[in-house]
């Protein structure tokens, strides 16, 4: 069934490819004995670095380097609560990569509604308008997060990627309100 609605394509780690009009490079990431990938991705203007779940390390802060937004997954609240090797990572541990990243924008994913946040910490939640896209051909465009399943009201879907890790549950969607 996957097989009929998507169109499975393999990519290897440090290498730019594209999907859905975006540009990717994938980095392999620490989650427990787990291969699993964060992504780059980009348009023309804008970047975007997504963890998916991943214990602590520098290769998060170099997924990030001088991205728009970095979005980390922050899970954990107490590391020991973990196993080993580390598979997933505190709002702390997030925030130190983001810090090292140069990275100009922080959202947290994948943060337990029970586990509260710092002040001044956003965290990611689905329909969260991220920003606009600019650009003629994308004009006037958003990345948003939207819950799986759902489809958004007015807006015309342009096209999608889907990031999801096999914890996630959200996609990020290329939403415009006129024609390319």
């Amino acid at each position: 069934m996957f097989i009929r609605v998507f169109e499975p394509k393999e990519y290897a780690e440090g290498e730019e490819f594209e999907a859905a009009g975006l540009k990717l490079v994938a980095t392999r990431l620490p989650h427990y004995t787990v291969q699993t990938y964060g992504f780059r991705v980009s348009n023309t203007t804008r970047t975007l670095a997504y963890s998916g779940d991943s214990g602590p390390s520098e290769r998060l802060s170099r997924l990030a380097e001088g991205v728009d937004l970095f979005l980390c997954e922050a899970t954990l609240e107490r590391g020991e609560l973990d196993g080993e090797p580390r598979g997933i990572s505190r709002p702390d541990e997030a925030v130190a990569a983001y810090e090292a990243s140069g990275a100009k924008r922080l959202l947290l994913t994948h943060r337990p509604k029970e586990l509260s946040l710092d002040d001044g910490l956003e965290q990611a939640h689905d329909g969260l308008q991220l920003g606009r896209l600019t650009g003629p051909r994308w004009d006037p465009c958003w990345v948003v997060a939207i819950p799986v399943g759902d489809e958004p009201e007015g807006p015309r879907v342009m096209s999608e990627l889907d990031l999801r890790s096999r914890s996630s549950s959200c996609r990020f969607r290329l939403i415009c309100d006129g024609s390319p």
